[in-house]
């Protein structure tokens, strides 16, 4: 569903399916992705360690007349109750890895790190008109040579 107000036109439901063509071609192959892209030595690593960050916040019915929202616009629309009072480190943790990867990678360095933003987190940050969240991430993307589906 969509809305439309006089500044903006937003979805109001997360995007749940509609992708399910391009998710099967990609993980439904063979093909190696990164490995032909690497810069490291595989053959002389003897050990290995992976590290990856699932973010991810609710989409809720709090919203005005029971609208969808995300939990952490409700964590921002009520600070007073519980850990809601974080709602400022949550936005700031899920844009953090945008600031220090850049600058790992132009300083020479190899980060590795697994990413995975759910859809419902990115609906919601889309929806409280968090650009400051998604935009300082969207140079990950092309560090790692992805392209949004």
């Amino acid at each position: 569903m969509i809305a439309t107000t006089e500044s903006k036109t937003f979805v109001l439901f997360p995007p749940i399916s509609g992708n399910e063509a391009k998710i099967s071609a990609l993980v439904n192959n063979n093909n190696q992705v990164y490995l032909p892209k690497t810069n490291l030595k595989l053959e002389h690593i003897k050990s290995g360690f992976a590290c990856a960050l699932h973010m991810h916040q609710p989409t809720i019915p709090a919203g005005e007349n029971g609208a969808l929202i995300c939990n952490l616009q409700q964590m921002f629309n009520n600070q007073g109750d519980g850990d809601n009072h974080n709602a400022s480190v949550f936005a700031w943790c899920y844009s953090r890895m945008g600031e220090f990867i850049p600058q790992l990678v132009a300083d020479g360095c190899n980060p590795r790190i697994m990413l995975d933003y759910s859809g419902n987190l990115l609906w919601g940050l889309q929806q409280m008109e968090r650009n400051d969240v998604i935009d300082i991430s969207k140079p990950l993307l092309a560090i790692a040579n992805i392209s949004l589906m």
